[in-house]
């Protein structure tokens, strides 16, 4: 039990690295996912909860959990002298007013429900890239040529700019097509047709009330996804 918790504590810390402010229940699947010692959602929860006693993590009664430094940008302090980390439960109080008001809740965060649904395989995940990719990672398959999956987070009222931004983009070469797969991840699902036909399979939404995370609104097929 101590190595599996040690390494779903390895695991936690690294992808906090990447996504320095995550939800809570995304963190808890993830180690769900990648733990196979770890049976339940409950227990990635319990788990989380010895991370937190050691100062690795902090999870807010808002469901947020942020890294040392995510936290100590979004409330000034520095020094850490506000953190309860006895707290059987939550080491902060609720945050999510001063991570929206720094900006430190990125599109990243929406687009990892999709890296969770890829675990362990999507675990080399790529984190907060260059507009107007959010996430990016590789599915390898033993039968076929790797999947490189790219994630976008369109914004309400953003379709167009991020459409345009879309066709500005090199051109991907017609023998790679067929390993590219595009999401958009909409605030506004009535924007999904603004999404041009450059890759893009799945057009989803954010429902935290689903196991998953997010809904599929549309799945684009043949010529649909390239043009």
């Amino acid at each position: 039990m101590i190595n599996t918790y040690q390494e779903c504590e390895e695991y936690a810390k690294n992808i906090l690295q990447r996504i320095p402010v995550l939800r809570t229940k995304q963190l808890a699947r993830a180690l769900y996912q990648m733990c196979p010692n770890v049976t339940s959602l409950s227990e990635a929860m319990f788990t989380l909860k010895r991370v937190q006693r050691k100062g690795y993590l902090f999870m807010s009664p808002d469901g947020f959990t942020v890294t040392r430094g995510a936290y100590s940008v979004a409330t000034n302090d520095r020094l850490l002298k506000e953190i309860d980390t006895k707290s059987s439960e939550f080491a902060i109080p609720k945050i999510g007013p001063e991570l929206q008001k720094k900006r430190l809740i990125t599109n990243a965060m929406d687009c990892f429900w999709i890296v969770c649904d890829f675990l362990p395989y999507s675990y080399e995940f790529i984190a907060n890239l260059t507009p107007p990719w959010a996430v990016c990672f590789d599915v390898k398959s033993a039968s076929e040529k790797s999947k490189v999956y790219e994630i976008t987070k369109i914004k309400r009222g953003d379709s167009y700019q991020t459409s345009e931004i879309l066709k500005a983009l090199p051109q991907v070469a017609p023998e790679a097509k067929d390993n590219i797969i595009r999401i958009a991840v909409l605030e506004d699902p009535r924007e999904k047709d603004i999404v041009p036909p450059l890759g893009f399979k799945f057009i989803c939404t954010i429902d935290e009330s689903r196991p998953r995370g997010y809904t599929i609104i549309e799945k684009r097929e043949g010529k649909q996804i390239w043009g």
